[in-house]
């Protein structure tokens, strides 16, 4: 093969254009980049999420057992919720509670909404036990009617906060843990 067809990748002429990157490509990489940390570090302010205390509930159908008292207006029942003794002092009466119940699949059947109707006053062993009210007509999240059988039994998600994205990551709470 002759030299003059032959190939040189080396060349200093080759060298230098790869070396240098043009301007344009630094600079609105550079912008797009500060924009993305931008619109994540505000998606931390705006995004919310719920600090949750989950804990088993029992909601008893029959009237005759404690664990269910029926008010005045027949509008609403009770139910119990065990709670870590730790985590019952973020609970205040109103706070929302999802219940997933454990015959009816919440995937399927979706979840009861309550409200916690009072406060913890002393621990029962291991636990609190907390008083939630659910609509008698109980009815899922999606509308779907859960047959009373009785006891129904699952998990009590009780809703004490909603804190920022941003909030949560760098909390000084969390960082202790």
């Amino acid at each position: 093969m002759k030299e003059s067809d032959q190939i040189h990748l080396r060349s200093t002429e080759v060298q230098e254009i790869l070396s240098r990157p043009p301007h344009a490509l630094i600079r609105y990489g550079t912008v797009a980049i500060t924009l993305v940390v931008l619109i994540l570090l505000a998606a931390a302010f705006l995004f919310t999420y719920p600090d949750k205390i989950q804990g088993k509930v029992t909601i008893v159908s029959n009237v005759m057992d404690a664990e269910l008292t029926l008010t005045d207006n027949s509008q609403t029942c009770s139910g119990i919720v065990e709670v870590s003794l730790i985590e019952s002092r973020n609970i205040a009466v109103g706070q929302p509670v999802f219940i997933q119940l454990t015959e009816f699949p919440y995937l399927e059947f979706g979840m009861l909404k309550g409200r916690v109707q009072s406060k913890p006053l002393k621990p029962e062993g291991d636990f609190y036990l907390i008083e939630i009210t659910v609509s008698v007509d109980i009815r899922t999240a999606i509308g779907k009617a859960v047959v009373e059988q009785g006891e129904l039994r699952g998990t009590a998600e009780v809703i004490t906060n909603k804190r920022s994205l941003f909030s949560r990551i760098f909390s000084t709470s969390q960082l202790s843990r």
